[in-house]
């Protein structure tokens, strides 16, 4: 009985215990369900503005504290929890308390140096508040205890900001003696002090600043600049109304006046002169806010959490900017800065491969120098032919003899006499004559043949030249993003060492890098401007007379269509074949070879006649006395003869013997048929080997392009890696040079290998006669449509073949 009322308990137990498992394991579910939901946080805004760079530097923040943060919250940025400050001291202030009074919000930004410097001067704050834009802790007055702030629910960003650096650049660049610094009102309200510390640190630095603060109008600020200025030290005058900033930089440009922005490199894109600040430099104080932000969410007091801000530097330059003052700066300057605007717009003579070929064959010297022998070989054609034509010619005399012959001359030797001639010879048959005018005929082909192959050289030379100028801009370019890799890398090794990640060994090694990438950027500078001096040679034009390029890289664009015939083995030894053949039929030094053995044969031809044809020749002549006077003038009587006198004669010789000279000339003529002959044959061959040699080169680079650009594009994703490795501390500074180094040297090959290839294919153009680009879309459709027939005949097995 015990036993059976003992049964049921156990089960009861189990029961029980199944009942408080599923319990446990539903409201674990539940805690889980409600762990594993985002928090929802609302971050309150109190910019400084409104000015045209909010927009830009809230949604940064907002892009990186939501990325973040978006496994952990929900981070939202309300729109009624903004509140702009019209640069108001009072309305920042205003602001801010609303916002810390607001229990809806979680966190403030206070977006601006006024907000910032309000932040900083506040003894408590209710929130934690995030000021990322102290200009100057030391000058505002801001909390500082061992790189913190140090107070509760405060963590601010001290800008890396140097006057004095920035001023000791600007005086580098460009020189000034006195200097103003446009400052905005609010930002001197902001930071008290500021106008007199930048003066002092101007005069440390070697000129004289004055400071003229800027409300909303941009009219007094230009009239506010002394006319004695020489630069102008530019701060964000975000209460100049939209718009006016740049008409600002533009007049100060008209001015001929240098600027310096604080804002850093986008401003310098906007046209002032010269900035440190990189662009990145506003993307990593946007993460460093957003990590500052999260830690603060996870429970850490702002007032514990660092202040300093590391921020690279890097010069930039804009020299469009620099020419439009008249500024040159030193070559020292210009390869430790980024150059913006480096292409010249302001250049009317643009210059692309086509232009080049065609200014090329209407003003290269050596051209017009054979196009003068060209036309003196036409005068010599039509003197040749002159010999065959009529000779007339007319003449007069008159003569005085002494009057004992007059006397003695009974009428025919007057003393005093005056005479008209007129002679008319015409040749009937020379065979000389008609070799030589045949034989000039021939020499004026070989003559417009030379021209003819003078103006394919010379089109060759200049497609080559612009092609290693393109080459030359690729290369300097190239090294200028090494020399931008560089200056990265020295920065990152910079922050390794401050992190305590590195030494300084790093730090020099890099500077080291920099120094010789700077000789390599001028040496790049310096091949640039010899391929231009040897373009505008071959082009006639002054050595520095400038140009730009229409192309400002190296690309692979045919306009022919006959690249298609390269991608196959049989396609392309067909392909080579019907070149050979165009390369042959076309040639004018073969052309030359054929007009000068066809004068020569000529020549042997009436050396062989000259030994039994006869030269016939009609000859006629009148004259007449027109005056008679002195002793003489008188004939006897019955001796009376009219004043005119004529004659028509045929004349005709034939050489007998000549000591055996003719015969001498018919050997020597008949040699230099048969030498004419062997060398035409040579010079046949070298065409065909210079055309199908030619094609295997072009083929060849070609197909390296694809193969330079894998290897360039590898090697850049190595670099990659490595680099980010490097940061990470993974690997040594010398496998990041090897890395550097092996992308450097990848990037350049492969731009060399389409500067190859088109030199190339200039060079097959050039063989075959065929210069592709000046040519007519309907012959280029032309050749290309016959290529085609030719290598589906080849194909076809019942056509040509070839070797």
């Amino acid at each position: 009985m015990k036993r059976n009322d003992m049964c049921p308990r156990p089960n009861l137990a189990l029961g029980l215990l199944s009942l408080a498992l599923g319990l446990a394991a539903a409201v674990a579910a539940h805690s889980s369900a409600h762990a594993q939901k985002p928090r929802t946080i609302v971050i309150g805004i109190v910019t400084d503005g409104p000015s045209s760079g909010d927009r830009y530097l809230i949604d940064a923040f907002e892009k990186q504290v939501s990325e973040l943060g978006a496994a952990k919250y929900t981070i939202t940025f309300p729109k009624d929890k903004m509140v702009a400050g019209d640069h108001d001291a009072h309305k920042i202030a205003a602001g801010l308390d609303k916002l810390l009074a607001d229990r809806e919000v979680d966190l403030v930004y206070a977006m601006g140096p006024l907000a910032s410097h309000n932040v900083g001067q506040r003894p408590r704050m209710s929130k934690p508040v995030i000021a990322p834009f102290i200009i100057d802790r030391k000058l505002q007055g801001m909390p500082f205890e061992k790189g913190k702030s140090g107070r509760k629910n405060l963590n601010y960003l001290d800008w890396p900001w140097s006057v004095e650096r920035d001023l000791e650049v600007f005086k580098e660049v460009a020189a000034p003696k006195k200097v103003v610094f446009l400052v905005s009102e609010y930002m001197g309200a902001a930071i008290p002090g500021l106008a007199t510390r930048a003066s002092e640190t101007a005069r440390q630095v070697g000129f004289e600043l004055v400071t003229v603060a800027v409300g909303n109008s941009l009219d007094a600020a230009l009239a506010a600049i002394p006319g004695d200025a020489d630069g102008v030290y530019l701060a964000p005058l975000v209460q100049l109304p939209p718009g006016d900033a740049e008409r600002l930089v533009a007049e100060l440009i008209e001015r001929r006046l240098p600027t310096f922005a604080i804002s850093g490199e986008h401003a310098v894109k906007s046209g002032v002169l010269v900035a440190r600040l990189p662009d990145q430099s506003f993307g990593r104080l946007a993460r460093r806010v957003a990590l500052h932000t999260l830690r603060i969410l996870d429970g850490q007091d702002p007032g514990q959490l660092p202040v300093a801000l590391q921020l690279p530097e890097r010069v930039f330059i804009n020299m469009k900017t620099a020419r439009a003052i008249g500024l040159s700066p030193s070559w020292r300057v210009l390869t430790e800065a980024e150059l913006v605007a480096v292409e010249r717009d302001d250049v009317e003579r643009k210059l692309n491969l086509e232009k080049v070929m065609k200014a090329a064959l209407k003003g290269n010297v050596n051209i017009k120098a054979l196009e003068q022998v060209v036309a003196a070989g036409r005068a010599s054609v039509r003197k040749a032919r002159a010999n065959l034509l009529p000779q007339l010619d007319i003449s007069s005399n008159g003569r005085v003899i002494d009057r004992d012959r007059a006397e003695a001359g009974f009428g025919n030797a007057p003393r005093f006499l005056v005479s008209g001639e007129v002679n008319l010879s015409q040749v009937i048959y020379s065979e000389g004559a008609w070799a030589g005018y045949t034989a000039e005929k021939h020499a004026q082909t070989s003559r417009e043949q030379e021209l003819i192959q003078t103006r394919w050289d010379i089109a060759t030379e200049v497609g080559v030249a612009y092609l290693t100028v393109l080459r030359a801009k690729t290369a300097e370019r190239i090294q200028r993003d090494n020399l931008k890799l560089t200056r990265a890398n020295l920065e990152l090794a910079r922050i390794r060492v401050d992190a305590g990640s590195s030494n300084r060994a790093d730090v020099h090694r890099w500077e080291a890098r920099i120094a010789n990438d700077r000789k390599a950027m001028i040496d790049a500078s310096s091949q640039r401007n010899l391929a231009e001096i040897d373009l505008q040679r071959i082009l006639h034009r002054p050595p520095e007379e400038r140009f730009s390029t229409e192309e400002q890289d190296l690309a692979v664009s045919p306009q022919d269509g006959l690249l298609q015939f390269v991608g196959d083995p049989q396609s392309f030894r067909l392909f080579r074949a019907f070149m050979i053949e165009e390369a042959i039929a076309r040639a004018p030094e073969i052309r030359r070879f054929d007009a000068a053995i066809a004068a020569q044969k000529r020549i042997l031809k009436s050396a062989r006649r000259a030994l039994y044809s006869p030269t016939l020749a009609v000859q006629a002549n009148a004259s007449r006395r027109l005056y008679k006077g002195g002793v003489g003038s008188d004939a006897p009587m019955g001796s009376q003869v009219d004043e005119l006198e004529w004659f028509v004669a045929l004349n005709a010789s034939i050489p007998l013997y000549s000591g055996g000279s003719r015969y001498a000339d018919i050997d020597r003529n008949s040699a230099e048929v048969n030498r004419l002959t062997r060398q035409r044959e040579a010079v046949r061959d070298q065409i065909a080997q210079r055309a199908s040699s030619q094609l295997h080169l072009a083929g060849a680079s070609f197909a390296g392009i694809g193969l330079s650009r894998d290897a360039a594009e590898a090697a850049k994703k190595n670099y990659q890696l490595v680099a980010t490795a490097y940061s990470e501390g993974a690997v040594r500074v010398v496998d990041l040079l090897d890395a550097q180094n092996t992308w450097v040297t990848n990037q350049q090959l492969a731009a060399d290998s389409v500067c190859d290839f088109m030199i190339d294919w200039i060079n097959v153009q050039r063989a075959v006669g065929r210069f592709h680009i000046l040519m007519s879309p309907e012959d280029r459709a032309d050749l290309v449509n016959r290529a085609k027939a030719y290598i589906a005949t080849g194909k076809s097995g019942s056509g040509r073949s070839s070797k």
